[in-house]
């Protein structure tokens, strides 16, 4: 890490487990293929561009942090 270069950071906890429930996601889906499976290592905190979005396994990003990019198909 040095001045003036992206500090995309994930701290990871690899014995944290959580069983998945897609009503506790952040996410417009209703499904999850992994709902009611137990899970390991999750981001215990996640830093982009030096700003903390997770913060002890909770989001806390400002909303409309991401920036979308659009998917292309490759030619053939």
């Amino acid at each position: 890490i040095e001045p003036g270069y992206d500090a995309d950071i994930a701290i990871i906890d690899p014995r944290r487990t959580v069983k998945v429930d897609w009503k506790k996601l952040q996410s417009r889906c209703d499904w999850n293929p992994w709902q009611g499976q137990e899970l390991g290592g999750f981001a215990h905190t996640t830093l982009c561009r030096g700003e903390t979005l997770v913060k002890a396994h909770r989001f806390v990003g400002p909303r409309g942090h991401g920036k979308l990019i659009a998917r292309t198909l490759p030619r053939d």
